[in-house]
């Protein structure tokens, strides 16, 4: 690139005189503290003023702009911190009229900063002195005076030495002090991006979905869990921990894994929102909520137990004792859950509800007088009856002797009962009567006021685990090779579980 002179009148060009330096008007330094800021801006004011012309200015000075060494006494430009030289700003042949001698000027300034040297008081000629002494005496101010000569300028240059350490000083300590202020800005600068990533780490640990972004908050773990507290959340991974699968490949954290499934339960998030929210693939989110399941429903399904005698005894709320004593086992009741439309005849028939006019999914589900989910059937058709569904499950298989049994009317299942020797309790029918009796009203005021503790569990269920409450995918009823269970059987005795470690809605007074 050919660079030009933009002083006026010059015509110099690098590719004619290749001797002739060239030099860009000078920037404001604005990373060497205040001092330097100021100095800086300040010569390339005077620069631009000293040029004096309309096309170059503080605003429309390019980065070719150049000056070139014919405008310096010295050929090139001086330090920033030496202001007083000729040099510090162009002034040979500006193109207008301007002051000559700035660098003899310069020198003289130098001259006479020199300090005056302190002569030597000469000795006063004596009174009583004679001639010779005179003479004497006139030879000896001719030899001192030679002598004083000498010194003198041996002083003169000792003090020129002297003024030019004195500016080399100043000269360090200017740079000492913007060096200071540099470092100073550098450890402010630092300071505050060290905040600012502390508060980033924070802002990214809320938003990554890590154990501490969870750790202080219960209403947090409440939403996204279902759980009441972090502190049963972890408890619940220490319990899982061992049969979760991490490697290197693995792009998520145990907890993670356990998270994704429970925010699948809980909020029934689609595979693609959850994959957006831990920056994963789909198909990754899909095997891991599926994987979990599993995980889940080995390790959870002991939760839902059907308890020994002892202790079902041994915690009774009141209303059962007033009103059954302690013979009542279970509360049993169906609920269903709704299903896509399966494309083959038979699975369409067999699916469909007469009650819910949809597909679905029956199950059978029993709690303890205490609240908690004891049973919970494998999924049927939501053709089957109650009464088929009752006798075709293993659901009689855990009676017992002397049981009693809770039930709504449309389990007439006295005979199948009847031969566990345990009794059901059923609502009282009219049976043609235009009325119930007193006493069948009453009977039927006391279990209808107990049976109802079965239809709030299954609606906290639905309500804290709302994917129940969805309509489920036909893949979801789905075997994997040699399993009796359907992921909705697993998904279903999982969110029982889950119920079962949160506080009952049975009050026990």
């Amino acid at each position: 690139m050919v660079n030009t002179c933009c002083v006026n009148g010059c015509a110099t060009r690098s590719n004619k005189e290749p001797d002739v330096t060239f030099h860009r008007i000078p920037k404001t330094d604005l990373t060497r503290g205040e001092k330097i800021r100021e100095l800086s801006e300040k010569r390339r004011r005077a620069w631009i003023q000293q040029i004096n012309r309309k096309t170059v200015t503080d605003i429309t000075i390019k980065p070719w702009t150049r000056v070139c060494s014919k405008h310096f006494v010295t050929g090139k430009p001086a330090e920033l911190y030496d202001e007083s030289h000729p040099d510090w700003v162009p002034s040979l042949d500006m193109g207008y009229n301007c002051k000559k001698g700035d660098l003899d000027r310069y020198e003289r300034t130098k001259q006479r900063q020199v300090q005056p040297v302190q002569a030597e008081a000469e000795p006063e000629p004596s009174a009583d002195g004679d001639a010779d002494g005179v003479i004497e005496m006139s030879a000896d101010n001719e030899d001192s005076e030679e002598v004083t000569n000498k010194a003198a300028s041996g002083d003169v240059v000792l003090q020129q030495v002297f003024l030019q350490l004195e500016k080399d000083r100043r000269l360090l300590q200017t740079e000492k002090e913007a060096v200071v202020a540099e470092n100073n800005s550098f450890k402010s600068e630092v300071q505050a991006l060290t905040e600012e990533n502390m508060h980033m780490k924070e802002k990214l640990a809320s938003v990554t979905w890590c154990e501490d972004s969870f750790r202080d908050d219960d209403n947090k773990v409440k939403y996204y869990t279902g759980l009441p507290s972090f502190v049963l959340l972890m408890a619940l991974l220490k319990e899982l921990s061992p049969h979760i699968t991490t490697g290197p490949r693995t792009a998520t954290t145990k907890f993670q894994q356990l998270l994704m499934v429970l925010m699948r339960l809980r909020l029934n998030l689609p595979i693609r929102v959850i994959s957006d929210m831990f920056i994963l693939s789909e198909s990754t989110v899909s095997r891991t909520v599926l994987k979990m399941i599993d995980v889940m429903f080995d390790r959870l399904k002991h939760i839902v137990k059907w308890p020994n005698k002892d202790e079902l005894w041994g915690s009774v709320p009141l209303d059962f004792l007033h009103s059954f004593g302690k013979k009542v086992t279970v509360i049993i009741d169906c609920f269903e859950i709704f299903m896509e439309t399966p494309s083959s005849m038979d699975p369409k028939c067999k699916t469909f509800s007469h009650y819910k006019h949809h597909n679905t999914m029956k199950f059978l589900i029993g709690i303890t007088p205490q609240g908690s989910v004891s049973y919970v059937s494998k999924g049927w058709g939501g053709r089957t009856s109650d009464k088929f569904l009752t006798e075709n499950s293993d659901f009689l298989d855990h009676l017992l002797p002397g049981d009693l049994v809770l039930a709504d009317r449309g389990f007439n299942i006295s005979e199948s009962v009847g031969l566990r020797c345990a009794e059901v309790k059923i609502p009282a029918f009219t049976k043609g009567k235009r009325q119930l009796s007193a006493f069948d009203v009453e009977s039927t005021r006391k279990l209808a006021h107990l049976r109802i503790h079965v239809e709030r569990v299954i609606g906290i269920i639905m309500q804290k685990y709302p994917i129940l409450d969805a309509t489920i995918p036909v893949t979801f009823l789905s075997k994997s090779e040699g399993d009796q269970f359907s992921t909705l059987d697993k998904v279903v005795t999982v969110c029982a579980a889950l119920v079962n470690l949160c506080p009952s809605v049975v009050p026990f007074d």
